[in-house]
């Protein structure tokens, strides 16, 4: 799938990650179509100074690419995109949600203001100041094990 210009160049395309390189926050793309792969390719990012966003796309992950001149040489990825084959997690506008590879997941709610995880793993909070945790409703806390504040055991049960 590509996208003329005015002069017949191509300045957009649709290909898979062929090799992803975390360091330099680049991919590489092939292109079957043209039997090619590009050079590696910057993939563009939320923020890249002060607060800073880091997310790749992963290897067969197909990916929209925008290309400066005539070719597949100079350019960067503009993101990933669902298929048929590669659906959302969710089909609602007003979620803004995350799923990861272990099934992991977060969501925030836009129109119930609801903020909701689901982590299959620890989750480690660490602050240099103080944490508050403030409920106008109820406050529940559920623990399969004890409770241990400031090195004193508290027991649920």
């Amino acid at each position: 799938m590509g996208n003329a210009t005015s002069d017949g160049r191509q300045s957009f395309r649709v290909g898979v990650v062929s090799s992803v390189d975390p360091k330099r926050a680049t991919v590489k793309v092939s292109f079957p179509d043209l039997d090619a792969v590009s050079n590696d390719l910057p993939v563009l990012q939320r923020r890249t100074l002060g607060n800073r966003d880091y997310s790749l796309p992963k290897r067969e992950e197909q990916v929209l690419c925008a290309f400066l001149g005539s070719g597949i040489e100079c350019g960067f990825v503009l993101g990933s995109i669902y298929s048929l084959v590669d659906v959302p997690p969710v089909e609602d506008a007003e979620k803004r949600h995350y799923v990861a590879e272990d099934g992991s997941w977060w969501e925030y709610d836009h129109i119930t203001h609801k903020l909701t995880a689901c982590i299959n793993g620890e989750i480690d909070v660490r602050a240099a100041g103080s944490v508050t945790i403030a409920a106008e409703g109820d406050l529940h806390l559920q623990a399969g094990g004890d409770v241990i504040v400031n090195g004193t055991v508290i027991r649920l049960n």
